[in-house]
């Protein structure tokens, strides 16, 4: 299961339909889920929010549910499908939940800058 289909099934609607309305998908994106790669290569050259703190992200609200389903599941190794620039393995790492992290994408703009700001981590 991906990770966009984990948040899928853990947010309230409201609040699934906020998050599309903050990270401007479409409806295309929406039933699809996914964009070519050059598509996310362009983003993370473009968008400044890839590059910010991981605390001023639009996501942060739901990676720190996240961080809590991994403390609740005694989860001690994360494999994420769609990385991007690392920010939710930087808030995984600075939370100090997991052991092992493995980050992948087909973006490689987003796994260079991945690499860049979290040189301890394998992406």
């Amino acid at each position: 299961m991906n990770l966009k289909l984990i948040v899928k099934n853990m947010l309230p609607a409201s609040l699934l339909r906020q998050l599309i309305s903050l990270t401007g998908m479409t409806s295309d994106t929406q039933s699809s889920g996914q964009q070519e790669a050059s598509y996310y290569d362009k983003a993370f050259d473009t968008v400044d929010s890839f590059r910010f703190h991981y605390t001023h992200s639009p996501y942060y609200m739901i990676w720190t549910v996240i961080i809590d389903r991994l403390r609740q599941s005694g989860a001690r190794k994360v494999l994420e499908i769609g990385c991007g620039a690392g920010q939710l393995a930087s808030t995984i790492r600075d939370a100090e939940v997991i052991e092992d992290y493995f980050g992948f994408d087909f973006s490689s703009k987003g796994i260079e800058q991945a690499r860049v700001s979290l040189s301890t981590i394998l992406f």
